[in-house]
């Protein structure tokens, strides 16, 4: 089954900005499991404080079916999009603050580079969507710095201080 990723124009790509890196590295980390294959689903990974990721689905990418937008996405790397495998991963992240959190992860897929190895999985665009309305336009939150929770997911995830504690300076 092939997939289309056009709903998720709309939506940033945490690769767009380093200030993203930790946490797209520690969602990326965790939407694998131990064979390094995205997670299946209803396959879970837990990670940091009582954090966890949940497959949802993994399927093909059509890439002709959204060749603009996908050729965008591929644009930084400085690929021929006719030369990809891509990926499609659909996960639901939950943390303390807020569960079901929308995830979604395109992969270039590589044939493995050892005889016996599985494929190669390299993320290249992860996009957010939690449960707050944007207040801008009243819409889905795309943007996890937006989110009320922002400081609390990256301590959560082991990658930021902690929020509740007051700092002395």
């Amino acid at each position: 089954m092939t997939s289309s990723v056009s709903s998720l124009v709309k939506k940033l790509n945490l690769y767009s900005d380093d200030s993203y890196e930790a946490f797209r590295d520690v969602l990326t980390d965790n939407a694998v499991n131990d064979s390094y294959l995205p997670l299946e689903i209803g396959e879970v990974k837990w990670f940091g404080n009582n954090c966890r990721l949940e497959g949802v689905s993994n399927e093909t990418i059509n890439v002709v079916k959204d060749q603009d937008f996908l050729s965008e996405v591929i644009s930084p790397w400085g690929w021929e999009l006719s030369s990809l495998k891509l990926i499609h991963s659909r996960l639901l992240l939950h943390v303390q603050a807020e569960e079901n959190i929308k995830i979604d992860i395109i992969w270039t897929v590589d044939k493995p580079s050892v005889k016996d190895q599985h494929q190669d999985y390299s993320p290249i665009a992860v996009f957010f969507e939690d449960n707050e309305v944007n207040l801008f336009d009243q819409g889905p939150n795309f943007d996890p710095m937006n989110s009320g929770y922002w400081d609390e997911f990256l301590y959560d995830m082991g990658i930021g201080p902690d929020p509740f504690t007051d700092h002395i300076c």
